[in-house]
Parts: C-alpha cells; sequence; structure tokens
C-alpha cells in the first residue's frame, strides 16, 4: 500500500519547488536472507518506509542553473523475526519491529550547478552527493559509513534533420575519495562493503 501526498509551486518566475510526503507498507517483502555464492530470499512479514521528498530548481541570468534534492526514508521492519544471517557475531539472530531495512540510506542529499553555452549546443554541470550510513544486514549488527563525493559533466548537442547526437565526458568522484558505494546485504562469507 502507497500513500502520497505532494506539492509543486513556483516561487519565483525562475524557482520551482517539490515537497512529498509518503508512507509505502508493504506485507510479506521478498528480502535477501543470505549471500554467497548465490542470493536466497524470504519475505519479511511486514515493512514500511516513511519518508519526505523535497527539490528546488532554478534558472538564473547567464544560463546557469541550480538544483538540489533531499530525501528522507525511514524504512522499518514492522514485525519480528528470525535472521539466518548476521555479519561479526557468528550469524543470525533476532531481527526487531523498528530494525532499518539495509541497503537503504535514511537521509540522501545532491546538488548540481549547471550552465549552458547555447550558441555551441554545449553544457556543464558539478554535482554533489551525500549519502547517510547504511546498515548491512537485517540485525543492524553494522553499517558501512555515510560519504560524500563530487562529479563533473560536460558535452556537446547537435540536431540534425530528426535525429539529435551528443558528445559527453564524465568524471565520477572527482576528488579520488574512498568510499563504501554499495553493500551486499545479509553477506554470510563477511564481503558486505564494495
Amino acid at each position: 500500500d502507497n500513500y502520497e501526498a505532494g506539492v509543486k509551486a513556483f516561487l519565483f518566475n525562475n524557482t520551482s519547488l517539490s515537497a512529498a510526503l509518503f508512507r509505502v507498507v508493504t506485507r510479506n517483502e521478498i528480502i535477501v536472507s543470505a549471500n554467497s555464492a548465490y542470493s536466497v530470499y524470504s519475505n519479511a512479514q511486514r515493512t514500511g518506509r516513511n519518508g519526505l521528498e523535497l527539490s528546488l530548481d532554478s534558472r538564473l541570468n547567464h544560463n546557469i542553473g541550480l538544483y538540489g534534492a533531499f530525501t528522507f526514508i525511514d524504512a522499518k521492519f514492522e514485525s519480528n523475526y528470525t535472521s539466518g544471517v548476521g555479519n561479526f557475531n557468528g550469524g543470525g539472530g533476532p531481527v526487531n519491529i523498528g530494525n532499518t531495512i539495509p541497503g537503504t540510506y535514511k537521509e540522501q542529499l545532491y546538488g548540481e550547478i549547471s550552465w549552458k553555452y547555447p550558441e555551441l549546443n554545449f553544457k556543464t554541470a558539478l554535482e554533489g552527493r551525500v549519502n547517510s550510513k547504511t546498515y548491512i544486514d537485517d540485525i543492524n549488527s553494522a553499517s558501512a559509513p555515510g560519504y560524500a563525493v563530487a562529479n563533473i559533466r560536460a558535452g556537446f548537442e547537435q540536431p540534425i534533420s530528426n535525429w539529435k547526437f551528443s558528445e559527453y565526458l564524465r568524471i565520477e568522484n572527482l576528488f579520488d575519495k574512498s568510499y563504501v558505494g554499495s553493500v551486499r546485504v545479509n553477506d554470510n562469507n563477511n564481503r558486505n562493503y564494495e
């Protein structure tokens, strides 16, 4: 069951705001119960996700754009069950009501500043992304720390008849920061961090 309420509004002639509150309730959600050479799945009787999404988009003079988005999500198990897998405690244990669903980020923040040069069909942007910590297993025994990274992109575009050609360059993790980009949920070989 999904519930969502939101609003979209123009704050000024060049700035729009979007906001949404949501709640998702799932029964018998398919979850990864073990990860090794292959994945094993089971069902969590009841899970819930409550959250908020905000975004702001502004078009400034001289073809400069600003965009920002924030997501808050409280993803929880809403029923008890026993997990067959754990990380540092030797395997499995009770998953209590209120444990965070692993692999989810409670807070995510994205921002970018962009610029276009229409005469050459050129555009570029500097992006920033921040993610909070994420748990690695259902019993919340450990987590991957939060991180922040910066990216840059640039490209050209040429419309020709009914076609559109584009060339672009993108550099991810501009400052070469070491971080855990994803986790293997409930990995029973203790290889949770990627």
